[in-house]
């Protein structure tokens, strides 16, 4: 992974005129800033063990642009079909011709973002319980935030060195564990964290000293730490239904049976501080650095459901759109929403006047930040009781208040009684004006209305898609769930590009997972601990512990066929 120069990182690191960089990206890789105590392997006082959750808090998703960029929107929020990349240059990062084109930096932006959390978590791990710190709660919340993490990072790398990760060690060879055995270790620690806070249960006052006086992430309420582990449980035990059901109801039932529960309508997201006027990096990356747009799987689903949510996030095309053959003036400036499908040639840097960059940029300039939102548990209650798991509901009652919720958030919650009587789509096809080739016809037909006499997999095509918009921009977990259960139908890959890099997978099934970059001997040390924990070859096609559906068959459109029951 390349580092950057340390001028470069001073000059990134020194403030507000870092956001005026363009195409910003930075790759560097590291624990801890230089003489942060959280660097020690001893214990600390209990001013610098509290000083280092604070920091701790920030990094769970990274929502600094240029930080958020490299973790985020240059890989799973692309391979989502949420946005899409919409050039190939980058300030200060390689080149990205298109989002598959391996090997890249990129890929390791998650792990390499989230491993700068794991030395702030140590020391409250480790020491908090102890009786010079006496604060069992501190280490609750650092099991909390590691578990979350981990189980993001297990998702989309499906192996993990769980506990050397968390011992602060990083030189290989890494003990890295399975999949299936980090969802135990994550699920332990999550238990044990719900039963630590139980027993403690911190007023407001100690968890303000970590959280901030502001607001967000548990608003100083112990119980919505407790709604929040309880939610990444829920959450696990729907990833892993496929796998092995017993254990996923289970999983599931436990969470319910809690009398505590999970993140609901009453509790709000789980997130960041937010004041109204505090900038979500979307906007930065997208409307200002113009370097994602749009995903056209996004944009075609909200256009097949006429969602009012399109122009709520996103801006119209910024400039007339002419073909890149022929130059024939194919949109007029502001006349659509307009996506970019992933895995397409990238064509440079040209701003927002020409190309790619007058697609549809992200427009919800104060959208807050979550780490988990509540409509994705509604969703994923919808799932497990339609598996006839005991959740304390009906899978059409958590569905449609999902639906509800997505509306609520945004302030449409008078749009939602009508949203949820549509039974068709409209019929609407995906044009790319740019490169008309890449063009695609839409592929979500299922309407919105429950309806008890459809299949179970109708069903679930339906709660996942609408999961799919509600819990945008989420899109760690779309693609996480799109990967499980085959929805929604996420457009393919054009397959005139050379993105296949190992032939591991096809433009259908997708990548589906991220491959460990092999490119100095320190990565090649831990490549057998690696293939061993996966079973299987370090290759973008190898699915997962939980993905273990055959994805070779096909129905008579060659669409990959679901099968979750």
């Amino acid at each position: 992974m390349a580092i950057m120069p340390l001028f470069l990182l001073g000059f990134v690191y020194c403030g507000p005129k870092a956001d005026l960089l363009e195409n910003q990206v930075f790759p560097d890789k590291g624990t801890s800033e230089e003489g942060d105590a959280s660097n020690s392997f001893e214990d600390v006082s209990t001013e610098n063990l509290e000083g280092q959750l604070q920091s701790g808090l920030v990094y769970v998703i990274d929502y600094r642009e240029h930080k958020y960029q490299y973790q985020r929107s240059n890989s799973v929020d692309a391979f989502s079909g949420y946005m899409s990349v919409s050039n190939s240059d980058f300030q200060y990062g390689g080149r990205l011709p298109y989002i598959y084109h391996y090997p890249n930096t990129y890929y390791q932006g998650p792990l390499g973002e989230s491993m700068k959390l794991f030395p702030y978590l140590y020391h409250a791990y480790t020491y908090a319980a102890n009786e010079n710190h006496n604060l069992p709660e501190w280490k609750a919340i650092a099991q909390i935030l590691y578990g979350y993490s981990m189980q993001e990072l297990v998702d989309f790398y499906g192996t993990m060195p769980y506990d050397d990760y968390r011992n602060k060690k990083e030189t290989p060879p890494l003990n890295y564990y399975s999949g299936r055995t980090c969802y135990e270790l994550i699920l332990n620690d999550l238990a044990e964290a719900v039963e630590t806070l139980k027993t403690a249960r911190p007023d407001a006052t100690k968890l303000q000293r970590i959280e901030g006086t502001k607001g967000g992430y548990s608003d100083g309420n112990w119980e919505k730490w407790v709604k929040f582990a309880n939610s990444i449980r829920l959450r696990m035990a729907l990833n892993m239904v496929n796998a092995d059901p017993t254990w996923a109801q289970t999983v599931a039932e436990e969470v319910m049976a809690d009398p505590i529960g999970v993140l609901l309508e009453t509790d709000g997201d789980f997130q960041l501080p937010d004041d109204g006027q505090t900038q979500h990096c979307l906007y930065q990356i997208s409307a200002v650095w113009n370097d994602i747009r749009l995903g056209a799987t996004l944009e075609n689903i909200l256009k097949r459901y006429e969602h009012p949510l399109l122009e709520k996030w996103f801006s119209k095309n910024s400039a007339a759109i002419k073909a890149r053959e022929g130059g024939a003036l194919m949109l007029q400036s502001g006349k659509d929403y307009v996506g970019i499908r992933n895995g397409v040639q990238m064509y440079g840097n040209s701003g927002n006047t020409v190309g790619y960059g007058t697609f549809s940029a992200f427009a919800d300039r104060y959208m807050p930040r979550a780490y988990f939102k509540v409509a994705e548990n509604l969703f994923n209650l919808s799932e497990a009781a339609l598996r006839g798991w005991n959740v304390k509901g009906t899978a059409q009652d958590y569905y449609e208040r999902g639906v509800r919720c997505a509306f609520d958030a945004y302030g449409l919650g008078g749009q939602a009684d009508a949203y949820l009587q549509k039974t068709k789509v409209k019929n609407v096809d995906y044009t790319d004006y740019y490169v008309p080739s890449n063009s695609c016809k839409g592929r979500v037909t299922v309407g919105v209305k429950w309806d008890e006499s459809d299949e179970n997999e109708v069903k679930l095509e339906k709660i996942i898609t609408q999961k799919y918009i509600a819990n945008f921009p989420m899109g760690a977990e779309a693609w996480t769930t799109f990967r499980r259960t085959g929805y929604p139908r996420v457009f393919p890959v054009p397959e005139d590009k050379g993105w296949t890099y190992d032939n591991s997978f096809d433009v259908e099934t997708q990548i589906r997972r991220i491959p460990f970059n092999m490119e100095t001997s320190n990565d090649l040390a831990n490549l057998s601990n690696i293939e061993t924990a996966l079973g299987a070859p370090n290759a973008a096609g190898t699915q997962v512990w939980w993905d273990t559906t055959d994805w070779t068959q096909r129905d008579e459109n060659g669409w990959p066929i679901p099968d979750n029951f």
